[in-house]
């Protein structure tokens, strides 16, 4: 008798164990909450809700997404800053938040320093478009036009301290060029101005200028990422052009408060790492031409690190 309780109480445990998530479940007190620093519909968005409702599956937990745009994505990762290290409020991070010190003054937080860095997990890149009315046929011709017209010469973001922006703060480093920035509130009016001739250019994100491009209603000269893409592979690389060290993509990763327990964050990348073999993830992270990659809480740091000193040697132009 006391055998088969013995081999029962084996199989409960056993059975108990294989209907677990893939990742010890969270506790359901209250939901994670995903804050993503951006007004909703953007590509942060859609990788915001993505990677929530993943974390949503491996964690077992009830996980929401939050946003809070405004002032280059510092508002967002401010308000995270000041939260509870508890796990319960976390950001979704991208290359604006590096480059940030280097653009504001009076940040009341350092995202280097003081912030739980969890885990990095895609990377997009860029395209820089023209208006199809351009004189300007390919990279080297658009580099000699800035050079030439500088500062006549006008282009759209969604905002300072977007990674749009920074990529052409970064060219202006390698040509001493000085185009004028007109911020907007989004990348539907960029589009509207571009293709109607009142802006001369613009930088985007690969899913967010991909079908424009496929309209053919306005022009791709070069992706900002270190190596061509797939969708667009006759697309030269801006390195090619300015040398090798160029590049900017808009990476994604999750930070949270500074002080998080080290269990809390394991958990919150080992879930991140699962989620890269989900098909739906990797369908969607495929569709944006992004790179994914798991990148854990020390790697991650030391990637901050040095992206932070990176911006910081720029001298860009304080916002």
């Amino acid at each position: 008798m006391k055998k088969r309780n013995t081999l029962l109480a084996v199989i409960t445990a056993f059975c108990g164990l294989a209907a677990q998530p893939a990742v010890a479940a969270w506790p359901q007190d209250k939901p994670i909450v995903v804050v993503v620093p951006y007004g909703p519909g953007g590509s942060s968005d859609l990788v915001g809700r993505t990677i929530a409702e993943q974390l949503q599956n491996q964690l077992g937990a009830s996980v929401v997404v939050e946003n809070r745009p405004g002032a280059g994505g510092t508002l967002g990762a401010s308000q995270v800053a000041r939260a509870a290290p508890d796990g319960y409020r976390i950001l979704l991070a991208n290359t604006a938040h590096t480059a940030a010190p280097a653009l504001f003054d009076n940040l009341d937080y350092d995202f280097n320093q003081g912030m739980t860095h969890i885990v990095r997990f895609a990377a997009v890149p860029n395209i820089i478009i023209l208006n199809n009315e351009s004189k300007v046929k390919n990279m080297q011709e658009f580099i000699e036009y800035l050079q030439s017209e500088n500062t006549h010469v006008n282009y759209g973001t969604p905002g300072v301290g977007t990674t749009n922006h920074l990529a052409v703060e970064l060219l202006n480093s390698y040509l001493k060029t000085d185009p004028r920035h007109i911020p907007y509130g989004g990348a539907g009016p960029i589009f509207i101005d571009l293709i109607a001739g009142r802006l001369d250019f613009t930088v985007q994100s690969t899913p967010i200028a991909g079908s424009h491009i496929d309209a053919k209603s306005v022009k791709p000269i070069a992706v900002t990422s270190k190596q061509r893409i797939k969708k667009y592979p006759d697309l030269p690389t801006v390195a090619e052009f300015v040398g090798q060290d160029y590049e900017i993509v808009t990476w994604y990763g999750l930070s949270g408060p500074k002080g998080m327990p080290q269990d809390i964050t394991e958990k919150i990348s080992s879930a991140v790492k699962k989620a890269l073999s989900d098909p739906k993830f990797a369908q969607l992270l495929q569709s944006m031409d992004a790179d994914a990659m798991h990148m854990g809480p020390q790697q991650y740091s030391d990637f901050i690190d040095v992206e932070s000193k990176k911006w910081k040697t720029l001298n860009l132009k304080k916002e």
